[in-house]
Formats: structure tokens, C-alpha cells, sequence
């Protein structure tokens, strides 16, 4: 025999079983409508993907009312000596006649950095370069960006990152298309299309931070890098490109 007693939020079973007598008390916690609960499961879901690219920290996508998926790839680098050939314009006559002695080859003192590189269906349509100072991990979406003073980024970076004449076989999957992204943009070959602001940076261009590396590989740490104003953060970027935060 069983009877049930309810109470404000709690439940009382009396059980009777022979000469045994059991009472159970049941306190309910919560109570969510089963559209909330579900709602909320889903929300918890895995979700499946294709295998993301390396260093790949954030992935989201989303479908316009057109039909068109947009998906953004982020991906985190850590600090390292970063080799780059760098091209200036030529300051001389003899330079204009050989500009091959304009190229060098440069060591930087480089920062963490966090690259956004967006994909309309299988197409790339643009990257977005900024440094961070700690890792992702540390604060997920509230990890603090800032510019990062690399040439060829239209205006300060907010408004994406020259990609010149790279290119990546469309078929390849969106893995291996970031990872070829990202490896051209830092192999190829820098010039000054686009110019850099070093103001209060701590360095006056790239062989200024060039020669500063050479006596201090983890020179970044004196660096300055500013902020990219409404951009502050992860989620503020993300927000501002339509995913959600």
C-alpha cells in the first residue's frame, strides 16, 4: 500500500510493505516547463563537425534567409619568433633598378594571435588578424584583443586583411583550406600596399622591431598593442560579424 503526501515543494511516500513502514521524503529542487527542459537539452547537444583546422579555438556558423552558409573559423597561435620577408619600397635610384635589395628577411618578437577567417558556403571572403596577451583558455570569449601592427591590414585591421593572390583548390576540406590560408599570408612575401601605425607601440617599423628581437626574443612583452575599439573582445567580434555570442 502507498499514499502520497505533497507539500509546498516536496513530496512524502509513505510505503507499507507487510510489517515494514517506509517513509521517503522527495524534495523538488526546480520545476521548468518540458518545452524549457527540452529547449535547454538541446542547446547541450555535441555538436558534430568536420575536423576543424589546427589550433582551431571557436567555430560557428549559421545559414542566411537565402540559403547561404556562413561559418568563421578562429584560430589561436602562441608567441614564437616569427620569420617573415619583407619588402620596402625602394628609397633610391638604385633601388628602383634593383629591388631585390629591398627584400630582407625579418625575425619579430610576435605575440599570441588570433586569426577570424570567415567562409561564405565554400568560398573565403575575408580574415581578420588581432593579438591577444593570454590564451584563449583563460577567459574564453571575454579574452581581450588588440591590434596588431602587421602591414597590409585595411584600416587597423578592422576591416579585414589584404589577402593579395592567395589561393586554396576549392574542393579541399575547411581544415586544410585555414590552414593553407594561414600559411601563405605568414610565408608570403610582406610589402607596405598597406601601412602599418607603430605610434607608442614600441616600435618605429618592422626592422626597428626586427633589431629589437635579436636582443630580446620575448620582446612583445614591452610592446603596446592598442585596442581596436568596439572590438574588445571575442564575443564583441563575433557578435559584430552576425554569430552568436
Amino acid at each position: 500500500m502507498a499514499s502520497t503526501l505533497i507539500g509546498p515543494k516536496e513530496k512524502r511516500i509513505i510505503i507499507v510493505e507487510g510489517e515494514l513502514l517506509t517513509v521517503q521524503r522527495i524534495v523538488i529542487e526546480r520545476e521548468v516547463k518540458t518545452s524549457e527542459f527540452i529547449e535547454e537539452l538541446c542547446k547541450s547537444r555535441m555538436l558534430v563537425t568536420e575536423i576543424l583546422p589546427n589550433n582551431c579555438v571557436l567555430y560557428s556558423r549559421f545559414s542566411e534567409a537565402s540559403g547561404s552558409c556562413l561559418s568563421m573559423y578562429v584560430i589561436e597561435l602562441p608567441p614564437r619568433i616569427l620569420k617573415a620577408i619583407y619588402k620596402r619600397n625602394p628609397i633610391n635610384a638604385d633601388e628602383e633598378r634593383h629591388p631585390e635589395r629591398c627584400i630582407r628577411e625579418l625575425a619579430l618578437s610576435w605575440p599570441g594571435t588570433l586569426w577570424f577567417i570567415r567562409f561564405k558556403n565554400s568560398g573565403l571572403t575575408d580574415v581578420y588578424l588581432a593579438a591577444i596577451l593570454e590564451p584563449v583558455t583563460n577567459k574564453g570569449m571575454d579574452t581581450p584583443i588588440f591590434y596588431l601592427p602587421m602591414p597590409n591590414q585595411y584600416d587597423y585591421g578592422v576591416k579585414g586583411f589584404c589577402t593579395g593572390n592567395i589561393g586554396v583548390d576549392v574542393g579541399l576540406p575547411f581544415a586544410q583550406k585555414v590552414n593553407a590560408i594561414m600559411e601563405q599570408l605568414l610565408t608570403s612575401m610582406w610589402n607596405e600596399d598597406l601601412q602599418v601605425d607603430y605610434q607608442d607601440s614600441g616600435v618605429l617599423n618592422l626592422f626597428d622591431w626586427h633589431d629589437k628581437t635579436t636582443g630580446s626574443p620575448d620582446f612583445w612583452k614591452k610592446m603596446k598593442f592598442h585596442s581596436l575599439g568596439k572590438w574588445k573582445d571575442l564575443k564583441s567580434i563575433m557578435l559584430s560579424f552576425g554569430f552568436p555570442g
